[in-house]
């Protein structure tokens, strides 16, 4: 249950509770969010911030804390089947199962959540991969591995390159990151403009009839943030072409199509 405009008192959220268990809503199902009842104790408020949320369609909902655990937890588990994929034998099969299978499970949540909140998982993926890099170098040891920390995120900036340019194909998880969130965006936004019609819509030809600024509030300033942060790792790109820190063509293209998709909205408005 979303806070209400005006604070309710323990009976009023009961009787709120009780109308939802009347109509067959299991109680167990009826979260309160920590901003219902402000004025409970810090420790109550962390637990409903925990729970405050919901999975659909294999994306997580609800309150950062919530999202934060959810996707942890994803997390953990990547990190159990890299332990398992290191213990192959096989170096070869082991680097095929890490560029075609491994590295696309992170995909659905970078394209599905919010940036900000797939960031730790970001930064935890990219060390795992790291890790099966330098298994393929035969360093398996964690004390060697902090030891060589500056060569092995070296190398993993080589890695990421085409075979065909020196590398191992084995993909920019930050270029992944960045774009796939708008990427995805921009693939539904006709469809997302059908059941909100409210916040967006489309002319016959595509293009851009309205848009409400007072309900973009949670995506404009995502999106401005996610432009920014691709335009200034272009630029370190291109300064650093001579140490071959690579970023995919598709943020190039990417970043042209927000471009014309802004002007295109501030010629509109």
């Amino acid at each position: 249950m979303a806070p209400p405009v005006n604070p309710l008192n323990d009976l009023q959220w009961n009787t709120r509770i009780k109308l939802l268990t009347d109509r067959g809503i299991l109680r167990e199902n009826i979260r309160l969010h920590p901003n219902c009842q402000p004025e409970k104790d810090d420790y109550l408020k962390q637990q409903r911030a925990e729970k405050w949320g919901f999975k659909v369609l294999g994306a997580y909902v609800g309150h950062n804390e919530y999202i934060t655990n959810a996707l942890q937890k994803k997390a953990d588990q990547l990190e159990h089947l890299s332990n398992i994929l290191i213990e192959f034998p096989n170096p070869q099969a082991r680097y095929y199962i890490h560029r075609s299978c491994f590295n696309s499970k992170v995909n659905y949540w970078f394209r599905t959540q919010f940036p900000y909140d797939s960031e730790q998982l970001l930064h935890h993926f990219t060390s795992l991969q790291i890790k099966l890099i330098a298994s393929y170098h035969g360093n398996l040891n964690k004390n060697d591995m902090e030891y060589h920390h500056n060569d092995l995120h070296s190398l993993y900036r080589r890695v990421i390159l085409p075979i065909n340019q020196g590398g191992m194909a084995l993909r920019s998880m930050r270029s992944v990151h960045l774009s796939g969130y708008v990427c995805s965006m921009a693939a539904s936004i006709h469809e997302i403009s059908k059941f909100f019609p409210g916040w967006i819509r489309f002319d016959i030809q595509g293009k851009i009839t309205h848009i409400n600024d007072n309900r973009s509030d949670l995506y404009g300033p995502e999106i401005k943030v996610i432009v920014e942060n691709i335009q200034r790792l272009l630029l370190l790109d291109l300064m650093n072409v001579f140490h071959q820190f690579h970023f995919s063509i598709s943020l190039l293209l990417l970043i042209l199509v927000l471009q014309i998709f802004l002007h295109n909205n501030q010629t509109f408005k």
